[in-house]
């Protein structure tokens, strides 16, 4: 039975095409590996002062030092592992293998490796993108599992920039103005942190409700009448990330994605319905990853880890990857959420 080294498997993880992680490589594309099991997470909280005045003959005026502050956390383990069974290399048809088998052992076993290895990339890669949509949603991501206490990891994002909006005042209501609720959060967040947001990320159901605006709808029709607007539909039901176009110093996006919780089984949608997400590059997110405390990995903080190792009686091999991560928001200010109908 053959058994991949780690180099061997990280060569296989290297040439399995990744699925797009749209929120995680958009708002948290910086990655920071920790030398221990904690990791430091910086969150930046600063006020727009202006400098005291004093008298030219009085001393200076000592003003309190304003930066960030640093939450230390210990993040969970994501630990997969499989099972494969000699049996299958011999007797077990691969997907798409003729139906009398035309493969041989070695290559039913290497395959196995690789859609392994790429199960294990998918499962990682979304619970990243949920960690993402919880730190952009809520502000704060919550952690449960075995062999643990539940964890909140609050990032302390300021209370307006989370909006529900209800009644009368939701989008779709008449008389609502979506373009100038919009023109609102921004300046909000401008005046919160300096910088204003710079794109919209929407799910299918709100982006309907923001196109359907009388002013969003006129243009609509100025693009198509040649004018200046390059907004434009795309399929705003597509899985898949979609730039929608611009609409002066705002980007559109629409994006859905699903994912299955491993404690309910439970599928859910990543983005709840009529959601409207805010954001630019002042965000300034990151993933953060602990070490792997797994003496064949060195005890490094590497992203992701694969081992394998086999069973002697009865003949097996085990496949495992670990990663031990945390996304996060340096401002968390600089993001802003809105369920709006």
């Amino acid at each position: 039975m053959n058994l991949y080294s780690t180099d061997e498997l990280v060569g296989v993880v290297d040439s399995l095409k990744r699925p797009q992680r749209f929120l995680t490589n958009r708002y948290f594309p910086n990655v920071v590996r920790s030398t221990s099991k904690f990791v430091h997470v910086d969150v930046e909280k600063k006020k727009r002062r202006m400098a005291p005045f004093v008298s030219p003959r009085s001393q200076g005026k000592i003003v309190e030092t304003e930066g960030f502050h640093t939450n230390t956390i210990r993040p969970a383990y994501l630990k997969p592992k499989n099972a494969y069974d000699p049996e299958s290399a011999i007797e077990s048809r691969g997907m798409g293998e003729g139906l009398t088998g035309s493969a041989s052992p070695a290559d039913r076993e290497a395959a196995w490796v690789a859609k392994t290895l790429n199960d294990h990339l998918d499962m990682r890669d979304r619970r990243l993108e949920w960690m993402a949509a919880q730190a952009l949603i809520n502000a704060q991501v919550t952690i449960t599992g075995e062999g643990f206490d539940a964890i909140v990891v609050d990032f302390q994002r300021d209370a307006g920039q989370s909006v529900a909006l209800a009644g009368a005042a939701r989008w779709g209501e008449a008389g609502v103005d979506e373009l100038a609720s919009l023109k609102a959060w921004s300046l909000q967040t401008q005046q919160l942190i300096g910088s204003p947001i710079t794109e919209w990320v929407m799910d299918p159901e709100a982006f309907d409700l923001f196109t359907q605006d009388a002013r969003v709808q006129s243009l609509l029709d100025n693009r198509r009448g040649g004018g200046d607007s390059d907004l434009f539909l795309g399929p705003a039901g597509s899985a898949d990330p979609q730039f929608q176009g611009r609409i002066g110093p705002w980007a559109f996006y629409t994006y859905q994605d699903w994912v299955v919780d491993p404690i309910t089984d439970v599928e859910s949608p990543l983005l709840p319905a009529n959601t409207v997400l805010g954001g630019s590059p002042a965000i300034m997110g990151r993933q953060h990853f602990g070490a792997i405390y797994d003496r064949a990995a060195g005890y490094q903080a590497l992203p992701f880890f694969p081992k394998m190792w086999e069973i002697e009686d009865p003949s097996s091999l085990i496949l495992m990857s670990q990663s031990a991560p945390l996304l996060a928001p340096w401002r968390p200010d600089a993001s802003f959420r809105a369920t709006v109908r």
